[in-house]
């Protein structure tokens, strides 16, 4: 579980661990064993925060009926860095003859994580992640352990919500955002063409 622990010092520690079988009669099948460690140093304000993020995927696999130029115990070690800044500014309004407070947060998330090959490992519960604003500042662009993807980019965001003045309730949210790859990312699923992986 990514549940963090917290220090005196402010630092958040979290670990998540997992085991799978996958069985299959003709296909490549087995076990994997993952982990998922995670440092962070949080500063959070009113006003917004800044979270540098340390994190650190690893898997080993068990596997039968592998094809032959393939193993049967390919693993995976892959720290990742990202750092997420955050501002919030308010303004109070008029919102249809009520009393209402509208937000600004403009939001960059810079993301890097090495390359490493794993087209030796299988994917089991692997896919795309499906597309929403809160995915482009996600560690990972893959849900599921059987890849990680390599990443060193830059995402831009800015969302603006109107609350309601006396709940709090949230009457209206719009957000846009865009990543800059600094590098073009190299980790796919397998149904992508091969000329896109080079």
């Amino acid at each position: 579980d990514l549940n963090p622990w917290r220090s005196g010092a402010g630092l958040e520690l979290g670990l998540r661990t997992q085991y799978n079988y996958f069985d299959h009669d003709r296909k490549v099948h087995g076990g994997r064993a993952s982990i998922q460690p995670q440092v962070s140093w949080p500063i959070r304000r009113t006003y917004g925060h800044l979270i540098p993020r340390l994190n650190f995927w690893g898997a080993a696999y068990d596997l039968q009926n592998t094809q032959a130029d393939n193993p049967s115990d390919p693993a995976y070690a892959i720290p990742s860095f990202n750092l997420d800044g955050q501002l919030i500014f308010e303004r109070q309004l008029d919102w249809l003859g009520q009393s209402a407070l509208q937000t600004l947060e403009p939001r960059i998330f810079y993301l890097y994580t090495p390359y490493e090959d794993q087209s030796d490992i299988p994917l089991f519960d692997t896919t795309d992640l499906s597309f929403s604003y809160g995915t482009l500042f996600l560690p990972n662009r893959f849900a599921g352990y059987d890849r990680v993807g390599d990443a060193n980019q830059v995402t831009l965001g800015l969302s603006s919500r109107i609350l309601q003045g006396k709940t709090g309730q949230q009457l209206l949210r719009a957000s846009l955002g865009k990543i800059i790859y600094l590098e073009d990312p190299r980790v796919w699923l397998s149904d992508v063409p091969e000329e896109r992986q080079q």
